[in-house]
């Protein structure tokens, strides 16, 4: 899935090849696990590859099954939000990238 805004280009996929704890894994620049799924739970990986004029980040989202990455994720402003009980909240004037975990009616927020 890709999206896009006058700020960002974001392509989402799933990554087949991952596994917690491996040393062979691909290279992220953040791997968030926030509900610490752990193996042998079933997990899925969203790789987010997030890219600007001035930042390139690459994620790894470590979430429940997944069924599909197509429509999973809305992109506002500086909030990329994925339908997975997150919002990626990307600030390219000073390159921050923190998530809130959306918990009922409020959020959880952890800056990375």
């Amino acid at each position: 899935m890709m999206i896009k805004n006058e700020n960002y280009t974001i392509n989402i996929n799933k990554d087949m090849t991952f596994k917690l704890g491996s040393a062979d894994n691909h290279f992220y620049d953040v791997v968030l696990n926030p509900f610490q799924l752990e193996s042998p739970d079933f997990y899925d990986i969203l790789s987010i590859n997030i890219d600007n004029s001035i930042l390139q980040i690459r994620l790894a989202l470590i979430g429940e099954m997944f069924s599909s990455v197509e429509n999973i994720a809305i992109l506002k402003d500086h909030d990329l939000i994925v339908l997975e009980a997150f919002n990626i909240v990307i600030d390219s004037r000073t390159q921050m990238v923190s998530t809130r975990q959306i918990i009922d009616s409020g959020y959880v927020h952890r800056n990375i």
